[in-house]
């Protein structure tokens, strides 16, 4: 069976992490966001650390946890920071709880807080539950201080938690056994900060406990930030932030979900590793790592594969899709549209028979969208709607609605899903794995009679893929075929397909070559580079001389056919100025607004200089047209094309 390395491809649909709606309307913007990853955490003597690429923090924050644990004089406390629900509570418990067993721990959460009482309150209430070990029961301890039971009969924690904290003391210095403090949730204090952070430094400095406080420093109060700030040099020695890798936000995820069944557990913990490139690089799209929505989308998933795990099991690849809507849908909601209007309409008024025109109500495709229609909001209605044309989105807004599983929003959700084809069973290796050896030739056959006698499996990523399969498999001794005579004719099948203009349209702007790791098939896929590069130029070029053309006939994608063509002079590529200008006229003032933000985008791109030089002297003879033609009108159109004749001649 195959063995070979993790292969980190795209499907045969198109890249899902490249998302398109495709619908009615034929324009709507692919987007990939770039991605930051100089994630830095900062000391108190604000020298950078960097967080090495490809490293959990977490590698990062234990050693630094180990040295202040076993340091015998501190005297000042350490802060874990990340944002909400990035996993900082599981970190402390599964990682760092380990390395304080051998101390007499506490923890509380600072959240709702707001007075030195409220804090000794929650103290003591901890520290009258650690009875273990050689720590003294509480009880034994209220008998022998009479006084710290009257002072709580009165109502009074604060006398109780000191000397609580001095036996504390007092046994850890015996047993050798420092005792540590943890401090949630930070920024929910609902108090005064300095002095929250004022009786912090008074158990570091006069008590000698070692404080760890987590919070999220990016969400303090505006009036906060300077005390903390101002606090940080006596109290707070170092602030480490918390950047979990996906793998380990997802599995952190993944353990905090009831499982109503191991087959359940199972087809989701398969499905998650398999692909784990995909859904790593959308939540890195988003910038999204919290681990409670991943969760709550995990679990809400799992009741509904309870009920249809036939259609689940039959159709995986959409079966992820499933999710992938389902997580963005409660990506969007929580937080995006939290506080919005859209929330109630998206998860009351959808109506699937309504399809993209709900999109279009929304204002997904406004020539200038409202605000609430940010970048992130649309890439996470384009992944919740990316596949509706299979998957009906009813029951997941119901369930995302009602936190449970509501059989009648269910009903026929699942018609459309149907049976894998047999090349998507042979890629799914795991299931392979379990099959019988004549289901598995069965299989092979089908999907050698697809690729070289019928020929219908034309996107150059899924022939890849399967190639390279194909070819481990030969080498493996699982497969009886010709190694180098399947490679071959795999190359004559790509050149044929190039040749003939066969190859899967939908690819053309999508194929990356970057995104493939080959053991078998490099040479292969050097090949389809040179091939793809050739026939997407030939195209492009037979597109870019008929530009004026094909705006002129599909005005409605001009922003998008604009940005496709910024890097070529397409101000040179007319038979007559005037056919620039009448197909400019059929746009709206938007667009001609969005096309003057663009042409002064491209004056100042260092790239586009070659460019704007070939545009020279066919851009003057366009702005000549374009004052003889307006110089006399006057209004909004009127001055936007005043000012791309402008552009044209500077």
């Amino acid at each position: 069976m195959y063995q070979g390395s993790y292969l980190r491809l795209k499907d045969s649909d198109s890249h899902l992490f490249r998302l398109r709606v495709v619908n009615a309307f034929n324009w709507m913007k692919c987007r990939v966001m770039s991605i930051s990853s100089d994630h830095k955490q900062q000391n108190i003597y604000d020298m950078q650390v960097m967080l090495r690429e490809g490293m959990s923090a977490r590698y990062e924050i234990i050693p630094a946890i180990k040295t202040y644990l076993n340091r015998s004089n501190t005297q000042y406390a350490i802060m874990i920071d990340g944002d909400w629900g990035t996993g900082k509570t599981y970190f402390y418990k599964t990682d760092i709880q380990p390395l304080i067993k051998d101390y007499h721990s506490i923890y509380i959460s600072l959240y709702g807080l707001e007075t030195i009482q409220d804090i000794e309150n929650e103290l003591f209430k901890s520290i009258s539950l650690q009875q273990d070990g050689d720590q003294k029961p509480v009880r034994e301890v209220l008998d022998v201080n009479s006084a710290i039971s009257e002072d709580i009969r009165l109502g009074g924690s604060g006398y109780a938690v000191q000397v609580l904290i001095n036996q504390w003391k007092k046994d850890s210095k015996i047993n050798g056994k420092p005792f540590v403090l943890c401090l949630d949730d930070l920024e929910r204090w609902q108090g005064n900060l300095s002095v929250c952070l004022s009786y912090i430094n008074k158990l570091v400095e006069h008590q000698n406990a070692k404080c760890i406080l987590i919070g999220n420093t990016a969400h303090f109060a505006e009036n906060d930030i300077k005390t903390f700030e101002n606090a940080r040099e006596k109290t707070i020695a170092h602030i480490y932030r918390l950047e979990n890798k996906v793998s380990v936000v997802v599995d952190a995820a993944f353990s905090q979900v009831s499982f109503d069944s191991e087959d359940s557990r199972q087809f989701i913990h398969n499905m998650l590793h398999q692909k784990h490139q995909k859904l790593s690089n959308l939540l890195h799209q988003l910038h999204f790592k919290n681990i409670r929505i991943i969760s709550e989308a995990i679990q809400l998933y799992e009741y509904i594969y309870s009920h249809h795990a036939d259609s689940f099991n039959s159709s995986r690849k959409l079966a992820f899709y499933y999710f992938c809507s389902l997580l963005a849908t409660l990506i969007l909601l929580n937080r995006y549209f939290l506080q919005h209007e859209l929330r109630a309409r998206l998860l009351n008024e959808y109506d699937s028979s309504r399809g993209y025109a709900f999109l279009n109500e929304l204002g997904y495709f406004d020539t200038d969208p409202p605000d609430h229609m940010t970048d992130e909001a649309r890439t996470l209605l384009e992944v919740i709607f990316y596949r509706a044309d299979r998957i009906s989105l009813t029951g997941l807004f119901s369930i995302v609605k009602k936190g449970f599983y509501f059989a009648l929003d269910f009903e026929r959700d699942f018609d459309k899903w149907g049976i894998e084809k047999p090349y998507e069973t042979y890629l799914d290796t795991a299931s392979l794995y379990h099959m019988e050896d004549t289901k598995v030739a069965e299989i092979i056959d089908d999907v050698m009679h697809a690729i070289f006698i019928k020929k219908e499996i034309t996107n150059p990523d899924t022939l890849l893929l399967l190639a390279e399969h194909l070819s481990n498999d030969i080498q493996q001794g699982m497969i009886k075929l010709d190694y180098e005579q399947t490679r071959q004719q795999f190359i004559q099948l790509f050149q044929e397909l190039y040749r003939d203009d066969r190859i899967d349209q939908s690819s053309i702007y999508e194929f990356d070559a970057n995104s493939h790791r080959f053991e078998h098939c490099g040479d292969i896929l050097e090949k389809v580079i040179e091939l793809h590069n050739k026939y997407r130029k030939s195209l492009e070029n037979s597109r870019l001389s008929n530009f004026w053309l094909e705006l002129t006939a599909h005005p409605a994608s001009a922003i998008e056919l604009f940005k496709k063509f910024k890097y070529e002079p397409v101000f040179s590529t007319y038979f007559n100025p005037k056919e620039v200008v009448d197909a400019l006229a059929l746009l709206s003032n938007a667009q001609l607004f969005e096309i003057i933000i663009w042409m002064n985008e491209r004056k100042s791109d260092p790239r586009c200089s070659h460019v704007l030089f070939q545009e020279q002297e066919q851009g003057y003879n366009i702005a000549e047209y374009i004052s003889y033609i307006y110089s006399d009108q006057y209004g909004m159109k009127a001055g936007h094309f005043k000012q791309i004749a402008r552009i044209l001649t500077c």
